[in-house]
């Protein structure tokens, strides 16, 4: 992305929706935000405007698990704000936002994902402190209008407070912001007025009671056209397709036929739409069996599992003992999000801009691409992958106008990548006064979120489970003796 300009998509607190602007880079403390008019940077994460607005860059996407309103209101705490001055903002595709747990995870170093329920254990120690900083610097800059100590201040609701004087933090910003922020802020200390822990409105939710809120078939440039696609399922190709239906359709521009696509540009979305079903393209691949769970049970019945967990001497507590045993079976299943998957790409000779939704969009971007992460309409996983980015660029490319490339939502659900599905033989002893004293199990599962990863890294899908594979498999009880075991299973599918 050029260093003089970044695409700023914010929500407002107060049901103001999603926009887009283009500013400087700030100056103050090596922030790598966007600054507008009247707003100064306190760090990375945070911005005061002039007004009293506070915008909060998170760097995980908003998946509808909530998280552009749980890292702010880590934010808004800490500094001591008024809820209804909150906003959000994605944070820039920069190395200061990068996932800290990825590494623990076994993803790639430094990237920057969304997922494995990783965003709060993540972000809230480097927000935390963020908001400490800020709030040190806006603290002291209203101390020394008042000639008082620092310690005598406090913050509540938006406001530096010192007996029965305050100041808005609006109203200290510019000042507070070219103050050296401190090495080790104190955290807030005082029970006044805390958000943590308070059921607060969500930040997203007036914009997307509205229809205001922005996903990635929401994006128009200047001049677009629209692509319809259909892709063939995975490991599939494309068979045929009618030429001769597709000239009766008017307001076409271009037709491009991949062996894994089929895509039909036209002046509207509805008028590509309508000329690929009258195309009526057959894509060709290999079926799966309708139930699986053979495979999962082989691979339990015939390869060596993996500890994966252990705490005290199951074997020991069980010897001599008849445990409880039940098997549970998860099948591979789709994502179903009710969002289809789209991007929109523009090529001006070597710069190549692309808008869609991800949750890896350190992956995602390539090498000189300017990538404008969007929010998922899904929470399940699919947008750690887009496929429709490279078909996007391509048609660009060879239109030499902006593109955005939608697939139907039964061409998505067609292309999904399924969520591998688990095969889990349980065992339990029960203890004294109904307490478990032993837990056991052995599960065949495949590692989708590797897989997905792998992909992206145009490497060969994981021979071994990564460690998300089997998030929560630990039951968060106090068993004093539990095993879990783990195989990999050989699924005839490709695991998302």
């Amino acid at each position: 992305m050029n260093v003089d300009r970044r695409t700023l998509l914010i929500g407002g607190g107060a049901g103001v929706g999603l926009i887009v602007a283009f500013a400087l880079w700030p100056r103050h403390m090596g922030s790598d935000l966007a600054m507008r008019k009247g707003e100064q940077a306190f760090g990375s994460f945070i911005k005061v405007a002039r007004d009293g607005r506070i915008t909060v860059a998170v760097p995980q996407a908003e998946t509808g698990q909530g998280i552009w309103t749980g890292l702010p209101q880590i934010v808004a705490d800490e500094l001591g704000a008024a809820w209804e001055t909150i906003a959000v903002e994605p944070a820039p595709l920069t190395s200061a936002y990068a996932n800290p747990l990825a590494k623990n995870e076994g993803w790639p170093e430094k990237a920057r994902i969304t997922a494995g329920s990783t965003s709060v254990r993540a972000f809230e120690p480097a927000l935390r402190n963020a908001a400490a900083v800020a709030r040190t610097m806006l603290v002291g800059a209203a101390a020394d209008r008042w000639n008082v100590d620092p310690a005598d201040c406090e913050t509540a609701d938006g406001f530096v407070i010192n007996r029965s004087r305050t100041f808005t933090f609006g109203e200290l910003a510019e000042e507070a912001a070219d103050r050296s922020p401190p090495h080790d802020p104190p955290f807030r200390s005082t029970a006044k007025e805390r958000l943590a822990g308070q059921p607060l409105p969500r930040l997203d939710g007036p914009a997307k009671s509205d229809g205001s809120w922005r996903f990635a078939a929401d994006v128009r440039l200047p001049d677009m056209l629209f692509a319809s696609v259909r892709m063939a399922p995975p490991g599939g190709r494309l068979k045929s397709y009618a030429r001769d239906a597709i000239a009766s359709v008017p307001r076409i521009r271009h037709v491009a036929a991949r062996d894994g696509w089929l895509a039909i540009v036209g002046e509207t979305w509805w008028a590509a739409e309508s000329a690929l079903k009258a195309a009526d393209p057959v894509f060709g691949g290999t079926k799966t069996p309708p139930d699986m769970r053979r495979s999962f049970e082989e691979a339990l019945a015939s390869r060596s599992a993996k500890e994966w967990f252990s705490r005290g001497n199951y074997d020991s507590t069980v010897a001599g003992s008849r445990p409880l045993a039940a098997t549970y079976y998860a099948a591979p299943s789709q994502h179903l999000g009710l969002e289809p998957l789209s991007a929109t790409a523009r090529v001006r000779g070597a710069d190549v801009e692309v808008w869609t939704a991800t949750q890896a969009p350190s992956l995602l971007a390539g090498e000189g691409q300017a990538l404008y992460p969007l929010p998922s309409g899904e929470p399940a996983g699919r947008a750690i992958e887009s496929d429709a980015v490279p078909i996007a660029i391509e048609l660009a490319r060879a239109l030499k106008r902006p593109v955005q490339a939608v697939l139907s939502q039964s061409s998505s659900q067609n292309h999904d990548r399924l969520s591998p599905g688990a095969l889990a033989r349980m065992t339990a002893l029960p203890g004294a006064g109904g307490i478990t004293a032993a837990w056991a199990m052995r599960v065949a599962t495949a590692d989708g979120l590797g897989s997905a990863l792998a992909r992206l890294a145009n490497e060969d899908a994981p021979r071994e489970l990564g460690r998300t594979a089997l998030d929560g498999a630990a039951p968060p009880y106090s068993i004093p003796n539990i095993r879990i075991e783990a195989v990999r299973a050989d699924l005839p599918l490709s695991a998302g």
